[in-house]
């Protein structure tokens, strides 16, 4: 895994940020539950998306147990979902990371659906569509 870590952060000190997030998500994705390096990545992964919590927030979830904590997080990834289905048609970052947070929680399915979504959203724009098929290709979640 620490090669993983580092192929990331390679990728993402070379200015190619999706890729970095490409590995960590995977990363997370196939780690089994209890291995204690997860919480780091998923923060660094929070850190590339953009949009992540705030201090504010940070300070919460500190003072929370494990299932409040993960009640919190869906609750930011649903937000961020309602607002991309209510106004956010051309926002490409936010529906990269809805797809992205959707695989660290491990919905896989929800993630598929929404890059589903953002394709028909950004459907206007080739360029954004081919973004949105790319990171589904770098997660493995086409089909």
């Amino acid at each position: 895994m620490k090669g993983r870590y580092f192929l990331g952060l390679a990728a993402e000190q070379d200015g190619r940020k999706s890729d970095a997030v490409t590995i960590w998500s995977a990363m997370v994705t196939g780690a089994p539950e209890a291995a204690p390096w997860v919480g780091f990545v998923r923060g660094e992964l929070a850190r590339l998306q953009g949009g992540g919590p705030g201090p504010e927030d940070l300070a919460a979830a500190a003072d929370l147990g494990p299932e409040q904590r993960m009640t919190m997080i869906r609750g930011m990834v649903e937000k961020l979902s309602d607002r991309l289905h209510h106004d956010g048609g051309a926002d490409l970052e936010g529906w990269l990371r809805l797809v992205r947070s959707y695989m660290v929680l491990g919905e896989r399915e929800k993630a598929r659906a929404a890059a589903g979504e953002a394709r028909h959203a950004l459907a206007g724009d080739p360029d954004k569509v081919r973004k949105i098929d790319e990171l589904v290709k770098g997660l493995g979640i086409e089909g």
